[in-house]
């Protein structure tokens, strides 16, 4: 589907130039300016004049799928830029009838200002892989608005030649006839660009990418050589000579881009100068190869099962080691986390044994107060059994909890249920002291007084009624003496 800024861009299009009001020529510029043909120009001074005269003289084209744009050798007279849809580049090869795929030409590109600017017939067919749509430029008009800036763009392109040392010493005039010469192929990840045992028709220059050069040793893998990069040359020596290439190259990269160069009479010049220079090259990178085809059959005579070639039998055996192997593997930890917890309750045990033989305590301790027994059981990594134990709790009969103190019974006198604790209490008549108080269910406050004997009587004083009653009740010794009140 077309986006909504496309679709206007064609409807508008379909208008002839001499047609169009100068609202429509400025709703074209909007409409065609994130394409990449248009975009590049965005940042020069004249760039918005460029695309303004560009869409005041364009026409719409369309074209079907496998339909052909233009033929090789035919007379250009057209420039197309690629509003939707995608083209392939098609050249001859010199011995071979069918025509080669170069590259895809996609939305935004452009192609067909070679033949247009030096006035020569069409280096490639151009063929549509899909339905097209395109915005073409005349011939006259395209000298008039494109040439100055597509004539700079080739002259950068010729200026990458020159940096090649092999071009060192050609001229402009015999640069730009090996940059018309020249075709740039594309290629992406893990694609061959060269096949070991192929007749040598071209050399190559790596423009952009990375790329690795192979010898095929066995079946089961290749030998890696080297690695070329932008501005290297590879299969001169093999094109000078007419000999099959005898390595294979593979791009590294995500993408990249080769310029391939076919043998014409001023390639053949080129090689007459450099004869000396190719054939030292040549014996540098046998005896590279040689070196590592000798390391590497080493290597296969000192650990020949890291190069055999693996059955599907052997894969099974494989995989069922490695299930094997993660199985043992979780036994081992479930092992390990219960040895751990073992020892833990072992050292534990220990603890409470010495802290039971430092004290001296004997087999019957006293029992603790339901509320501290409650926070015991909350308490994790102890059992009940451990926590009456433990010898932090074999302390004063008064330890401190918070604002409050514990108290212990003793086993003749049972535990009162109903009483709750509190931290705090208000200040009572006793001669401006503070005490702690115990709340009842019956809403009685009880207030524990200090004394310095233990006295066997615990006093009740109601202020119910008028008259103040007393009761006494017989306790044990060792608790000690308690008013109660009742408001």
């Amino acid at each position: 589907m077309l986006e909504d800024h496309l679709v206007e861009a064609l409807h508008l299009l379909k208008k002839q130039p001499q047609h169009r009001c100068k609202m429509e020529i400025d709703l074209l510029v909007h409409f065609t300016q994130e394409l990449p043909f248009f975009k590049q120009y965005q940042n020069s001074e004249n760039g918005l004049q460029i695309h303004h005269e560009c869409c005041k003289h364009m026409y719409l084209e369309r074209f079907q799928a496998t339909d052909i744009v233009f033929h090789v050798d035919s007379i250009g007279t057209k420039f197309y830029v690629i509003l939707d849809g995608q083209v392939e580049v098609l050249i001859k090869r010199r011995g071979y009838d069918e025509l080669e795929s170069v590259r895809i030409l996609r939305q935004g590109e452009s192609f067909g200002e070679l033949a247009l600017i030096h006035r020569q017939p069409r280096l490639a067919t151009i063929r549509c892989v899909n339905n097209c749509y395109f915005a073409v430029l005349d011939k006259q008009q395209f000298q008039y608005i494109l040439h100055y800036e597509q004539t700079k763009k080739i002259e950068q392109n010729i200026d990458y030649f020159a940096q090649i040392s092999i071009f060192n010493q050609l001229n402009r005039t015999q640069l730009t006839q090996i940059y018309l010469n020249s075709f740039l192929y594309e290629y992406e990840k893990n694609q061959i660009v060269l096949q070991e045992g192929e007749k040598s028709d071209s050399f190559l220059i790596v423009k952009t990418g990375l790329f690795q050069v192979r010898k095929q040793m066995n079946k089961s893998s290749p030998l890696i050589l080297f690695e070329i990069g932008e501005l290297q040359v590879f299969g001169f020596y093999y094109l000078f000579n007419k000999i099959p290439y005898e390595y294979s190259i593979i791009c590294l990269s995500s993408k990249g881009q080769i310029y391939k160069i076919h043998r014409t009479s001023l390639i053949e010049k080129i090689f007459e100068r450099h004869t000396e220079d190719l054939e030292k090259h040549m014996q540098e990178i046998n005896c590279y190869v040689n070196y590592k085809v000798h390391q590497e059959q080493n290597t296969h005579l000192k650990y020949p099962r890291y190069f055999q070639i693996k059955t599907s039998c052997d894969q099974d055996k494989e995989i069922q080691e490695e299930r094997v192997k993660s199985c043992k593997s979780k036994e081992y930890k479930n092992q390990n986390l219960k040895s751990r917890s073992e020892l833990i309750r072992q050292k534990m045990d220990t603890m409470i044994e010495q802290s039971k033989r430092k004290l001296g305590l004997k087999s019957s301790l006293p029992k603790l107060n339901s509320l501290f027994e409650i926070f015991l059981k909350s308490h994790r990594g102890f059992k009940d059994s451990q926590r009456q134990n433990l010898s932090s709790l074999k302390e004063s009969l008064t330890r401190q909890f918070g604002s409050s103190s514990h108290f212990y019974h003793n086993e003749d006198q049972p535990i009162n249920p109903f009483i709750t604790f509190r931290s705090s209490s208000p200040t009572m008549k006793n001669q401006g002291r503070h005490f702690l108080t115990l709340k009842p269910q019956n809403s009685q406050r009880t207030i524990v007084k200090s004394s310095q004997h233990f006295n066997q009587n615990l006093q009740f004083q109601e202020y119910n009624t008028p008259k103040h009653q007393k009761n006494y009740i017989s306790l044990s010794p060792n608790v000690i003496k308690l008013k109660v009140y009742k408001h």
